[in-house]
């Protein structure tokens, strides 16, 4: 399951949310692209992941919960991301393989 929904005008864009499910976790993305200095754009991205089921290779190996923010610039050289912010992040993996 993902849902997403994006607005936006002459100057800025608005990610409302990215909403993803993974086994009985869930996981959203919410950011916003506007003008900065010059010809950068201030770019700030918010994340939460509730125990959301990580797999590799198909196989599922453990779920994260996550609370994070990233604020940056998106300028012609490229995108700077500065600062990253955890505020919570927990990790429990499977012990099946």
């Amino acid at each position: 399951d993902v849902n997403l929904s994006i607005k936006g005008d002459e100057t800025t864009v608005l990610l409302e949310r990215l909403e993803a499910r993974s086994g009985e976790g869930t996981a959203r993305l919410s950011g916003r692209l506007t003008p900065a200095a010059r010809d950068a754009r201030a770019l700030t991205i918010d994340a939460r992941l509730d125990r959301f089921l990580v797999r590799s290779e198909g196989q599922p190996v453990g779920t994260v919960s996550l609370r994070a923010n990233v604020r940056g610039a998106l300028t012609d050289e490229g995108l700077r991301l500065d600062p990253l912010t955890v505020d919570e992040a927990h990790l429990r993996v499977s012990g099946e393989r």
